[in-house]
């Protein structure tokens, strides 16, 4: 593990390889830009202010710090030496999802080290994914490789993409309290790309067990683009004990931060609810703050391509009590309070006409009927040719889950009546 400093009070923030600004943490934090600073370091963080101050880290800095399985990984390798959120950012160098790169003062931004490049044909031969997830995470956790969230996931340079210097791809392992995950996000992210949607070139391993994810954020000649999360976008810090923040709101909130902070946001919009409708069907109940995203440059902001989708009704959770469950609902409100004077909270499925209005009321939306039929029918082409290595048991249960969420949908156009909630 590269050396750190055991107190670090200060780190110079660079985009494009040029020192942006300062950031520095005493009683509470403070970001300075420089003289010459050209290129803003957040959304929320215009460089015409100059100076911020916050208690907290800024929650556009505080988005990538990881969490989760490579969080305690790193805790595990530091020992009882004392790791603080300026120790992780260090330790994100240049290779933290969007353009921001982190640095002590003076010097360059933490490499990756001489683990060396990739080969991607490594990565999706299978036989022995887990292990070899195992060693990405010794050679690589650390400079560079970290990623917010909870599933077990390492970003690693491949070599068929070495014109990026860093690392360039996303690794995700299923883990054993999901099995079959990245089988079953490699095929909800197929559904996305027939349904029209961005969406990142994906490979599936031959065992099924490991999804490889392009970089969304680095552009073909290695130059990186902002990204931030609505979470971020919303001054929100959603690590650790805040992790719970990322439940709060509603998705016509998350429409309300995209019609702000996008340069089209009619557009911007349309994706969006093409995106929700797809979220519905698809029956991903853990679409929360950090699963919508913008990536910026200097000039404009667009929302980002489709990334952490999954059909998460197949995976029980364990309430108080050792009871199992499955959940039905959605991971935020649908509507702030509805209309005609509707103040309920609920998180269930949205029907046909709900969704339909949301489309029109919130989204902008012309057609949205329309968007439903064609998001139906990306689902069905993407069960039709699914990657040989989605175990045949998940595609036999996404398919139900699927068929019975478009069922429904199909029943609400015919006037068939199911009401909100309805069984998924």
């Amino acid at each position: 593990m590269t050396a750190l400093p055991e107190k670090l009070r200060d780190l110079q923030l660079a985009v494009h390889g040029r020192p942006q600004a300062l950031l520095a943490k005493r009683s509470i934090y403070s970001l300075v830009y420089e003289a010459e600073a050209q290129h803003q370091v957040g959304l929320g963080l215009p460089i015409a202010d100059r100076v911020f101050q916050d208690g907290d880290l800024f929650a556009a800095l505080d988005m990538n710090l990881p969490e989760g399985y490579l969080f305690e990984r790193i805790l595990a390798r530091f020992g009882k030496f004392q790791v603080t959120k300026m120790h992780l950012l260090a330790l994100m160098g240049a290779g933290a999802i969007g353009r921001v790169a982190y640095q002590l003062p003076g010097e360059t931004p933490l490499g990756v080290g001489a683990a060396g490049l990739v080969s991607r044909d490594d990565l999706l031969a299978g036989g022995r994914s887990e292990a070899l997830f195992e060693e990405l995470v010794d050679a690589f956790m650390g400079p560079g490789t970290g990623l917010a969230g909870v599933q077990p996931k390492i970003m690693v340079p491949v070599a068929d993409k070495a014109v990026v210097p860093g690392p360039n791809v996303i690794v995700k392992a299923e883990g054993p309290r999901y099995p079959g995950l990245s089988a079953n996000e490699w095929l909800c992210l197929e559904a996305a790309r027939h349904a029209g949607l961005p969406v990142p070139r994906a490979d599936l391993s031959a065992d099924g067990k490991l999804l490889v994810l392009d970089r969304f954020d680095i552009l073909p000649d290695g130059s990186r683009l902002g990204f931030e999360d609505i979470a971020a976008v919303m001054q929100l810090r959603v690590r650790e004990r805040l992790s719970s923040r990322k439940y709060i709101g509603s998705y016509e909130d998350v429409a309300a931060a995209l019609r702000l902070v996008c340069s089209e946001p009619a557009p911007a919009l349309h994706q969006f609810f093409k995106l929700l409708v797809l979220t519905v069907l698809l029956r991903n109940g853990d679409a929360h703050l950090k699963n919508f995203a913008v990536l910026y440059d200097d000039d404009r902001v667009w929302p980002s391509p489709v990334y952490d989708q999954v059909t998460t009704v197949l995976y029980p959770y364990e309430r108080p009590g050792g009871i199992e469950t499955v959940d039905h609902t959605l991971a935020l409100k649908w509507r702030r309070g509805g209309r005609s004077g509707d103040k309920s909270p609920a998180r269930s499925y949205p029907n046909r006409a709900e969704l339909e209005a949301f489309g029109r009321d919130v989204c902008g939306v012309h057609h949205p009927g329309a968007v439903i039929e064609h998001s139906c029918e990306a689902m069905s082409a993407a069960l039709a040719a699914p990657h040989p290595a989605v175990p045949g048991e998940l595609l036999e249960r996404m398919t139900a889950v699927w068929d019975g969420a478009r069922a429904w949908m199909r029943v609400e156009r015919a006037g068939g009546g199911a009401g909100r909630g309805a069984p998924v």
